[in-house]
Formats: structure tokens, sequence, C-alpha cells
């Protein structure tokens, strides 16, 4: 499949299924393919519609707080999708921001004392 839309399909449906992609990879625990497939369509993700430029913003910033606190920048995210009323894809990316924020008080977690 992914030959032919190399060859005859437009531009937007590559960055769509690159996004899938990195989507699976990313849930497959994969992030490093994952953020390879994500920086490849960087430059392009003004290609995408809407719902999918926020699913790559959310799946970039998840890939981010590996390196860097992501929590806020996923939930100001949320509440402009959630301004666009769009609750369920506003409810993915709410979801990624509580996912991205335990990760981040686990990293910063003092180490527990023993006895």
């Amino acid at each position: 499949m992914e030959p032919a839309l190399q060859l005859t399909g437009v531009s937007r449906h590559v960055q769509e299924m690159t996004l899938l992609k990195a989507q699976l990879s990313y849930h497959q625990g994969d992030a490093e393919q994952a953020a390879h497939l994500v920086d490849s369509i960087a430059g392009e993700a003004n290609l995408l519609e809407f719902r999918d430029l926020v699913r790559f913003k959310t799946l970039r910033e998840m890939l981010a707080a590996r390196r860097r606190p992501a929590g806020r920048r996923l939930r100001e995210l949320a509440a402009e999708v959630q301004m666009a009323r769009m609750p369920d894809l506003s409810a993915e990316v709410w979801r990624a921001a509580a996912e991205s924020l335990s990760g981040e008080e686990i990293q910063q977690a003092p180490e527990p004392e023993s006895a």
C-alpha cells in the first residue's frame, strides 16, 4: 500500500499514513521510531486536517516529554481543542496530558528512604 500511496497519493495522504505509523510505533513502545516518523513530517504537518494536526502535536509533545516536561503545552492544546467544541479529540489530548503529568511526577518523585 505504501508504494502505491507514494506514487499516486496526495501529500496529505502520505502525511496521514506516516502519522498513523508514528502513533502505532509509539503505542508499541518504539518511541525512537515514532520520533523519527514525527520528525519526517514536521515540516509539512500543516497539510494535515485539524484533527490529525492535533494528534500530531499531541504525539510530538508526548515524545518530547521524555526529555522535558510537556504537561503545560498539552493542557494548552487540550483547551484549544475544547474551545473548538471537539470533546472526543479534547479527551484524547487531556488523557495525554495526564499521562505526561504522571510521568513527570514519577521522574521528580524523591527516592524513598531506606531503613
